[in-house]
């Protein structure tokens, strides 16, 4: 074979070496090229997360609750009961001043009025006097039977005493008389032919005629005493005795005052035009008549005037009531925030029967009227707690909260990470952090804080980075 053609050959083999080695070297770069899309691709399906760490902090708990400004304590407008009322001059929450008109009374309602109780104090006059007409009789009868009553008790004592004289006398004469009988011997010196039955038998006749004045007098003291005692009682009784119509006479007079004091206040309505002033300067908390109505005895206004302080009252849900107690201090703002009051005390949280509870807070300020609305704000922390983590962070299952960690794996395409659930025990929590339990986390644990998808535990992840949204 001559040379050229060898070196034709040479350079056929040569040329396509070159294109074979071209051509797997385009296969890698196609191959490595395909790897890179197909890792992009699948990072970019997988889900971005920004990871964080536990760290001690306290839990703050902010309570916000709407409220209106109420009075602390009130005064009573009232009103002669009965009047039938014309016009009521003022709305509720109104400022008002001293000599302000609450109410128009009906002024020809007033003069009927005044003449209906007129003619009732002339007709109680004439019955009070027809009462005590009959109890001056009566005194005169009870006087004359007390009197008796006495006169009978001297006559009882006088008759009495003299009984019971008599029976003593007769009684001391009969003891002298047993102890003048001789004695046995002198019985048989005085008599030669003594008997001795005749001289006992005489010293028994005296011994039981001593036993029976003996009676007679114990009785006559018993029997004294008896009809004294009655007599003394009947005394008693007439002094007691009271006139019959005594109460009624009571009664009559306390009428008679109620009717006089009753008209006066017609009176002086009718001298005013029937109208009803105010007192004092203050707000109206309460109106509890309309025109038309007659007054009642009880309060027709109710006025504040705050000299003596507000009642901020809030209602409060059954969670914030756990924040809220007797004694906080809370801050309240009214007039879209432009009037502050810091450290305000709660003076009261009570439970509303229709559900709730309710705040009441004392504040000062004469700036603020009855029935202004306003909003109480309170700040309560727990804790420091030494493993917190952001809300975002924990999630729940079947009443079961649990975060996810981060977890490195080895895989055919490298490191990667994944996410593994891990059980928690919530002691604290508000609307951005949450407290768990000591222990729950060590100081170099990651979890997720924020995913750019659902993820679930098992799921691999990569990390966001700077500009990722």
């Amino acid at each position: 074979m001559s040379e050229d053609m060898k070196t034709v050959k040479w350079n056929t083999s040569e040329k396509r070496r070159k294109k074979a080695v071209w051509c797997f070297a385009a296969f890698l770069l196609i191959m490595l090229l395909c790897t890179i899309i197909s890792r992009g691709i699948y990072a970019w399906q997988m889900p971005r997360v920004q990871i964080g760490k536990a760290e001690q902090r306290n839990i703050s708990h902010t309570v916000t609750a709407e409220g209106r400004i109420e009075a602390d304590i009130g005064k009573a407008v009232v009103v002669e009961e009965g009047i039938r009322v014309a016009e009521v001059c003022v709305r509720i929450g109104e400022k008002i001043q001293q000599g302000t008109v609450l109410l128009r009374l009906d002024t020809e309602d007033l003069k009927k009025l005044s003449e209906e109780v007129t003619a009732r104090i002339e007709m109680e006059q004439q019955k009070l006097a027809v009462l005590k007409a009959g109890r001056s009789v009566e005194q005169q009868t009870v006087q004359a039977a007390k009197q008796r009553a006495l006169e009978d008790l001297e006559n009882t004592i006088a008759v009495q005493d003299e009984a019971v004289n008599r029976a003593w006398q007769e009684y001391s004469d009969a003891e002298y008389e047993l102890s003048a009988y001789p004695s046995w011997e002198s019985y048989q010196e005085m008599n030669e032919n003594a008997d001795t039955s005749a001289w006992e038998q005489g010293m028994k006749q005296l011994e039981d005629a001593l036993a029976q004045k003996e009676t007679a007098l114990y009785n006559a003291e018993v029997e004294r005493d008896k009809a004294v005692v009655q007599a003394r009682r009947a005394v008693e009784d007439a002094e007691n005795k009271a006139p019959a119509d005594e109460s009624g006479i009571t009664e009559a007079g306390q009428t008679i005052s109620q009717l006089e004091t009753k008209l006066a206040a017609y009176q002086k309505l009718q001298e005013n035009d029937g109208q009803v002033v105010s007192m004092m300067a203050g707000n109206v908390g309460k109106i509890c008549v309309e025109a038309g109505d007659r007054t009642t005895d009880s309060a027709a206004m109710i006025l504040a005037d705050g000299s003596e302080g507000w009642n901020f009252k809030a209602v409060l849900s059954e969670e914030q009531a756990d924040y809220v107690k007797t004694g906080s201090n809370v801050t309240l703002k009214f007039q879209n925030d432009r009037l502050q009051k810091e450290n305000c005390e709660i003076t009261a949280v009570t439970q509303k029967e229709e559900g709730g509870y309710e705040a009441v807070v004392k504040v000062m300020d004469e700036a603020l009227s009855l029935g202004e609305s306003g909003k109480m704000e309170l700040t309560k922390q727990s804790g420091p707690y030494p493993c917190c983590i952001p809300l975002s962070a924990l999630y729940a299952d079947n009443d079961r909260n649990y975060i996810l960690m981060i977890r490195e794996t080895e895989t055919i395409l490298g490191t990667e990470l994944s996410v593994v659930r891990q059980d928690v025990t919530v002691k604290d929590k508000n609307e951005g952090s949450a407290a768990l339990e000591d222990g729950s986390l060590g100081a170099n644990d990651q979890f997720v804080v924020f995913s750019s998808k659902e993820v679930s535990p098992g799921d691999k992840v990569r990390l966001m980075e700077e500009g990722d949204e």
